[in-house]
């Protein structure tokens, strides 16, 4: 699979906000009445930030690979 580095930004984008919406809801959490969506949100969270640290990841390597390609051209 190979992606480009538009749609790895795009996905880091998306990522990155659901970790901060997750974050902040976990923050809150203990007003949320309902044990199951307490643990949803925190599990959601530890997920999705594991998620956008692989994307990250590969944003970086593809950032690397994409440069060492450009000076070896030249």
């Amino acid at each position: 699979m190979n992606m480009d580095k538009k749609d790895l930004k795009e996905d880091l984008y998306v990522a990155y906000s659901v970790c901060f919406v997750l974050l902040v809801a976990s923050v809150f959490s203990n007003l949320i009445p309902w044990s199951w969506l307490r643990t949803f949100v925190r599990v959601g969270f530890g997920l999705s930030l594991i998620d956008a640290l692989i994307n990250q990841w590969k944003y970086f390597k593809l950032k690397k690979d994409i440069s060492k390609s450009e000076t070896t051209e030249e």
